[in-house]
């Protein structure tokens, strides 16, 4: 029989005895033991023998028939292997052709839109009007339609300079004869088709050139160093190409010397330029080269000869009279 507790101020409160689990509530939920039951792990072994046995069973009766299933066989493991391989198809596999199209349909517009864009581009860089954007090169057979009084000989020339002036780096120079207004017109047109034909070779169809008179090299300034010239137009043909010196007739002597350079077949003032050279004379000789030496060694007088005639065969390599035409 236990004692009872004295009477005290602080009431009594029983409490558990240590090392025992306080008792669980009624409404508490049961807890699942995580030990299993022996009964179900003898169920769980029974049922995989079971699996194993029928499966040995399955195996030596397939080898027995395996004669007379062998075409049914053949046919399961095809359908299996079909399965199979359908089975492991994977979503992106199946659908990666549509996904293809697409990146070929965005590869074609871009494609397409690009070189648009690059030519846009170039227009407007460049300056194109209607004229400039027509690339097809002027011909011989142009040139004689458009020419009919000209000599037959002249385009092939022209053609063949700017063929030496792209494949061996050199220059050419062209000395044009013309008599009167008509066939100063003449010649003007002439000079415009060898522009357009040389920048259209070289950059782009335009008439874009160096062109100045001969009245302009008579300036003091000039006349004082002739080197000037070289000075004021180098940069201006290295961009340009084409330069054109227009009534030689008026240029003096002091400023005739610059073409000692311009002129240079070997080592010229600028590389791959096409000079042009006109001169106004009384008729049209039948003999160019001997007919211009005379007139411009009375025009030159007072240069010496071992000057003078080094320049001259500098811009006399081509010299071609230009005759009027037919209105």
């Amino acid at each position: 029989m236990s004692k009872s507790p004295r009477h005290t101020s602080t009431p009594y409160r029983s409490v558990n005895p240590v090392g025992r689990p306080p008792i669980r509530k009624p409404d508490m939920p049961d807890v699942v033991s995580p030990i299993v039951p022996e009964k179900q792990v003898k169920e769980q072994k029974a049922r995989k023998k079971e699996l194993r046995d029928s499966f040995t069973n399955h195996s030596s009766n397939s080898s027995h028939n395996y004669d007379s299933d062998s075409e049914s066989s053949g046919n399961d493991y095809k359908d299996c292997v079909r399965t199979k391989s359908l089975s492991t198809l994977s979503p992106k596999k199946i659908h990666s052709k549509p996904s293809d199209d697409n990146n070929n349909q965005f590869s074609c517009i871009y494609v397409l839109i690009i070189p648009l864009m690059l030519i846009v581009i170039g227009i407007a860089a460049f300056g194109y009007d209607q004229s400039t954007l027509h690339i097809k090169l002027y011909t011989n057979e142009d040139f004689e339609h458009d020419f009919k009084n000209q000599n037959k000989e002249l385009w092939y020339n022209i053609e063949g300079a700017v063929n030496d002036i792209e494949k061996l780096n050199r220059i050419s120079v062209f000395m044009f004869l013309y008599t009167d207004h008509n066939s100063k017109e003449v010649l003007d047109k002439i000079v415009d088709k060898i522009t357009n034909y040389y920048n259209c070779k070289f950059k782009y169809c335009s008439l874009d050139r160096v062109d100045i008179e001969g009245q302009k090299l008579a300036e003091h300034f000039f006349t004082e160093d002739y080197g000037r010239i070289l000075t004021t137009y180098k940069e201006e043909m290295e961009k340009k190409g084409v330069f054109i010196v227009r009534n030689l007739e008026d240029v003096p002597t002091e400023s005739a010397q610059a073409f000692h350079s311009i002129c240079d077949q070997y080592e010229p003032l600028v590389e791959n330029s096409f000079i042009i050279l006109t001169m106004k004379v009384e008729r049209l000789p039948n003999e160019p080269v001997s007919f211009c030496e005379e007139k411009l060694r009375k025009q030159w007088s007072t240069l010496e000869d071992d000057k003078f005639y080094p320049l001259y065969t500098r811009i006399s390599n081509v010299i071609i009279g230009i005759y009027p035409e037919d209105s």
